[in-house]
């Protein structure tokens, strides 16, 4: 099947019971209930969304439209399946954008209230490390004279205003210099 990616004459394909070691064990019970309902023939009409094992390894989504019915006086089905993992990808991108969103808006509602520049460079900065993973950010100012770059405010990791003070008076010794150094190139071209 280009599904999973098993041709119908491998093993796997061969035996009803190994079927099933093509669904996801997350997924696996309810669409062995599933089946059994339809052997002990009930009526069963509807849409089922699952994971599945591909050979290569990997986790697919599929959409199955089952239908039961008796043919002959036996418990048959109608099932038809269609590959949905790229639906699926594309539905938790959407829920990922839609988080950020939330915590740019949550950011923004914040940054209402605040007062200070600092305040302000804080927020955004928690705001970086929360929404886009970032483990450190810092703000820095250019001192145009000099071309060094100066500590405004820095993320306090948790660790309290401290451990901030610590931390600028570390980078302000270091004498960080614009167009030098990885700070120092990412603040002269912004990548």
């Amino acid at each position: 099947s280009p599904i999973t990616g098993y041709s119908e004459a491998e093993p796997l394909a061969q035996k009803p019971a190994e079927r099933f070691e093509v669904i996801h064990p997350d997924d696996r019970a309810g669409l062995i209930e599933l089946q059994a309902r339809i052997q002990r023939g009930e009526q069963i009409e509807g849409l089922n969304e699952f994971r599945i094992l591909r050979k290569n390894g990997d986790v697919g989504w599929v959409m199955a439209s089952v239908r039961s019915f008796a043919l002959n006086g036996k418990p048959a089905r109608l099932t038809m399946i269609v590959d949905i993992t790229e639906r699926k990808q594309a539905e938790a991108e959407l829920r990922r954008r839609a988080e950020e969103l939330a915590a740019v808006y949550q950011a923004s509602q914040h940054l209402l209230k605040l007062h200070t520049p600092d305040e302000l460079a804080q927020e955004i900065i928690h705001v970086l490390e929360q929404v886009m993973g970032y483990e450190y950010g810092a703000v820095l100012l250019l001192d145009e004279a000099t071309g060094r770059l100066i500590p405004f405010t820095l993320s306090n990791q948790g660790r309290g205003p401290e451990f901030v003070a610590q931390d600028k008076a570390y980078i302000a010794a270091q004498g960080v210099r614009l167009g030098f150094g990885i700070t120092g190139w990412v603040a002269q071209t912004g990548q």
